[in-house]
């Protein structure tokens, strides 16, 4: 079966889980297009920062708490102790996107993403 195309204005969710933090889970939409662009190869972080600004990345943001997101990346990052990272909105911002982008990309490329 070939892969599904899609355009770069797409508008794509990942589930973010959060349970380990007991906080509501939530979804992130981003377009294809930025998925692409967060979640290369080499060092993104100016990429996820860049996208910080946008809109539609805003308003998602604006919904969200920092426990919620900080519930979210902890569930990747449990090698480090985070703890002194929950209240640094711009690192808990960052890493959503980075980690969002990635687990969409990842997920297109394997087959596995359900529209």
């Amino acid at each position: 079966m070939a892969k599904k195309e899609y355009t770069d204005d797409h508008m794509m969710y990942g589930y973010c889980d959060c349970s380990r933090e007991k906080v509501d889970c939530f979804e992130f939409g981003m377009k294809w297009g930025d998925v692409q662009n967060c979640s290369h190869i080499g060092r993104c972080d100016d990429d996820c920062e860049m996208m910080r600004g946008e809109d539609y990345i805003r308003k998602q943001f604006d919904k969200l708490s920092n426990k919620q997101l900080f519930g979210f990346v902890s569930e990747y990052i449990c090698d480090e102790d985070i703890s002194d990272k929950i209240d640094d909105r711009q690192w808990l911002e960052l890493y959503t996107i980075w980690l969002v982008s990635g687990n969409i990309s990842d997920d297109v490329y394997c087959g596995d993403y359900v529209d």
